[in-house]
C-alpha cells in the first residue's frame, strides 16, 4: 500500500511538475520558428536573423562546428570556447545534420538541468521555490535556446554544478563537491563569466565552520577547479587545429585593453591593432596583453574608473523592472523610474529573507551568497563587453536568491534519493565524456575531389556564374520570407514586415540588404556552406530543399550578385 502510494504521489505530481520544467525549454521555439518572436530583444535579433538564421557570433560558434564535421580540426574562433561548437558538432551529427534537430537537443540539455535542479531544490527550499528559480532560469534562456549560442551550455552547466555543490554539501560528500567544482569550472570556460565564483568558494571552504575535515574538501575544491581548467585545455590538444592562431579567452585581451583606458568597449582594443599587421589572434592577445599591462603601469587609476563604471551599468540593468519581467532591456525610460520602488521593495524582501531564513537554510544560502557575490563582482570586469550573457552559469544562483522570500522549511529538506544524486553524477560525467570523445567518432572527413573542383571551374569560365558545392541542403538554417504563410512541415516561416522591424537591425551592415529582400517576398533566406572554399554563404531563393529530399550526394548552386546587395548574399539561379 505504501509503495501504491508513493507511486500515485510521483505520477500526479511530481512527474507532471518536472514534465513542465523540462517542456519549458522548448517554448522558444514555438513563437520563434512561427514567425511570431514576441519576446525578440537585441540580442536575438543580433545573433539570429529572423529568430533563425545565425549570424554574427553565432554563425561562428555554427561554422565552427560544420567545419569541424569536415575537418576534424577547431578554427580560431572556436578555440576561445572549444566545447560549445564541439558539442554543436556532435548534435548535428546525432540530429542528421539538422539545424532545428540540433536546436531541440540543446533545449533538452537544458531541460534535463533544470530537472535535477528542481528536484534537490523542491526538497530544500519547497516546491514553489524550486518552481520559480527554474522559470527565472527560463525566463533568462528563452532569448538564447533558439541560437548557436554559449549561453544555453553555460546555463546547463550551471544547473548541474549548483545541484552538485549543494548535493555535496548536505550528503558530506567531497568527491560530489569537487565534481561540482569541475562542472562549474567547465562551465565558467564554456560560457565565460564570474570566474570570481571560484576563489570565494575556497574562501567559503577554509574558514566556514561547516567543513570539519576541511583539508579533505580544500583537496577536492582545488582539484575540481584544476581538473575543470584541464578539461578544454585538452579539447584544444585534441581538435584544435595548430594553425588557426587562436587560443582559450582570447577576446578578453580586448575586454582588458578598455577597462585599462579608462572604461572604453572591448572595440577599442581591436581598432588599437588596426594597422599593425597582426593577423594572428594568439599575437592579437600578447599586444593587447602588453598594452593594457603599459597602461594599468602609468595610470591605475583609469583602470578604477573603468571598473567602476562597468559596475554602474550594471547596477543600471540590476535595478530595471524591464529585467525582474524578463525582458532584458536596459534603456532609463519611464519604465526604468516607475519600477524602481518596486524592485526596491523586493531586494529588500529578499535582504530580510536572507537573514530570516539563514538558520533553516544556512549551508543553500551560503551557496548562493558566493555565487550571486561571484556575478556581482564580476560585472566590474565583463558587464559592458557581454551584458547579462556573461551570468550564464551563475544564473541559477541569482534565480535562488531571488525566490528565496517563497522558501519554506521542510523536515525531509536533508533527505536526498541516492538514485536522483546516481543520474545527476551520470548525467555530469557523460556530458563531460561526451564532449571530450565523441567529437573524434563524429568527424566526417571531406576526400577533395579535384575533377569536381575543376568542373566547376569550367562552368564558371565558361558562363561566370558563380558556383558553390553544399550536401543535404535541406538540413542548414533557413527562414521563409512569405506574406501568407504556407504550412510545410519544418520550414520557420515570418513575415517580411516583421523580418524587417525586428529591433537592433541598425547595427547590421545588412540592413539596407534586408530592407530591400522586403520588397521581394516571397523568398527563403538560408546559410550555406561551400564545399570546396570551406565558406558560408547567405543564399536566397527559392531553393526547392524539398525536391532534394533524402539525396546525399553533393548539389551544385549557381548563384549570382545584384546590384546594391552586399557581397555575402547571393541569389539563386539553379540547383544541378
Amino acid at each position: 500500500m505504501n509503495v501504491l502510494k508513493k507511486i500515485q504521489k510521483f505520477s500526479v505530481k511530481e512527474f507532471i511538475f518536472l514534465s513542465g520544467m523540462f517542456g519549458l525549454f522548448f517554448l522558444p521555439f514555438i513563437y520563434v520558428w512561427a514567425g511570431f518572436p514576441f519576446f525578440i530583444n537585441e540580442d536575438l535579433a543580433y545573433v539570429a536573423l529572423g529568430g533563425v538564421i545565425p549570424y554574427s557570433d553565432a554563425a561562428g560558434y555554427y561554422a565552427g562546428a560544420e567545419l569541424f564535421l569536415r575537418t576534424g580540426e577547431l578554427d580560431f574562433w572556436n578555440m576561445r570556447r572549444p566545447l560549445n561548437a564541439l558539442l554543436l558538432a556532435v548534435r548535428l551529427k546525432m540530429a542528421g545534420g539538422s539545424f532545428q534537430g540540433a536546436l531541440l537537443l540543446q533545449a533538452a540539455l537544458c531541460g534535463l538541468g533544470a530537472i535535477f535542479f528542481a528536484q534537490t531544490i523542491s526538497r530544500i527550499l519547497g516546491l514553489k521555490a524550486a518552481f520559480m528559480a527554474v522559470l527565472i532560469c527560463f525566463l533568462w534562456a528563452q532569448t538564447y535556446i533558439p541560437t548557436t549560442m554559449t549561453e544555453p551550455l553555460g546555463l546547463f552547466w550551471g544547473l548541474l554544478a549548483i545541484t552538485l555543490l549543494i548535493e555535496g554539501v548536505y550528503s558530506e560528500r567531497t568527491l560530489v563537491f569537487g565534481l561540482g567544482m569541475v562542472v562549474l569550472t567547465v562551465g565558467l570556460n564554456t560560457r565565460a563569466g564570474p570566474f570570481i565564483i571560484l576563489p570565494l568558494f575556497f574562501l567559503w571552504v577554509l574558514f566556514s565552520p561547516l567543513f570539519k575535515e576541511r583539508k579533505k574538501w580544500i583537496f577536492f575544491l582545488i582539484a575540481g577547479v584544476i581538473l575543470g581548467f584541464l578539461y578544454p585545455k585538452a579539447l584544444l590538444f585534441l581538435y584544435a587545429s595548430p594553425e588557426s592562431g587562436g587560443q582559450m579567452h582570447g577576446n578578453f585581451s580586448a575586454t582588458l585593453y578598455g577597462l585599462a583606458r579608462g572604461g572604453l568597449t572591448w572595440v577599442s582594443g581591436y581598432e588599437a591593432l588596426e594597422g599593425l599587421g597582426i593577423t594572428s589572434e594568439h599575437e592579437q592577445s600578447l599586444w593587447l596583453y602588453q598594452e593594457s599591462l603599459r597602461l594599468i603601469l602609468e595610470n591605475p587609476l583609469n583602470l578604477i574608473k573603468g571598473l567602476s563604471l562597468n559596475f554602474a551599468r550594471f547596477l543600471k540593468f540590476f535595478f530595471n523592472i524591464k529585467y525582474v519581467l524578463g525582458f532584458f532591456s536596459y534603456p532609463m525610460d519611464w519604465t526604468f523610474f516607475l519600477g524602481i520602488p518596486f524592485v526596491l521593495y523586493y531586494y529588500t524582501l529578499c535582504g530580510k529573507s536572507f537573514v530570516t531564513q539563514y538558520k533553516n537554510f544556512q549551508k543553500v544560502i551560503d551557496i548562493i551568497l558566493i555565487g550571486v557575490l561571484g556575478c556581482f563582482f564580476s560585472a566590474a570586469v565583463t558587464f559592458d563587453s557581454g551584458g547579462i550573457r556573461t551570468f550564464a552559469v551563475g544564473m541559477p544562483f541569482i534565480a535562488l536568491a531571488l525566490v528565496i522570500p517563497f522558501a519554506k522549511s521542510s523536515e525531509n529538506r536533508t533527505i536526498f534519493l541516492p538514485r536522483q544524486r546516481f543520474f545527476l553524477i551520470f548525467v555530469a560525467l557523460i556530458t563531460l565524456g561526451a564532449g571530450l570523445l565523441l567529437p573524434a567518432v563524429v568527424v566526417d572527413k571531406k576526400k577533395a575531389v579535384s575533377s569536381s573542383e575543376r568542373k566547376a571551374t569550367k562552368i564558371h569560365q565558361e558562363t561566370g556564374e558563380t558556383i558553390i558545392e553544399v550536401r543535404l541542403l535541406k538540413n542548414y538554417p533557413f527562414l521563409n520570407v512569405e506574406n501568407n504563410f504556407p504550412k510545410i512541415e519544418g520550414r520557420p516561416s515570418i513575415s517580411p514586415q516583421r523580418f524587417s522591424e525586428i529591433k537592433n537591425l541598425e547595427v547590421f551592415f545588412l540592413r539596407e540588404d534586408l530592407q530591400k529582400l522586403k520588397s521581394r517576398s516571397p523568398y527563403t533566406l538560408g546559410l550555406v556552406l561551400d564545399e570546396m572554399t570551406q565558406k558560408f554563404f547567405l543564399v536566397v531563393g527559392p531553393l526547392g530543399w524539398y525536391d532534394q529530399e533524402g539525396q546525399q550526394k553533393t548539389q551544385r548552386l549557381s548563384l549570382k550578385h545584384e546590384v546594391g546587395f552586399s557581397d555575402n548574399i547571393y541569389f539563386l539561379q539553379k540547383i544541378s
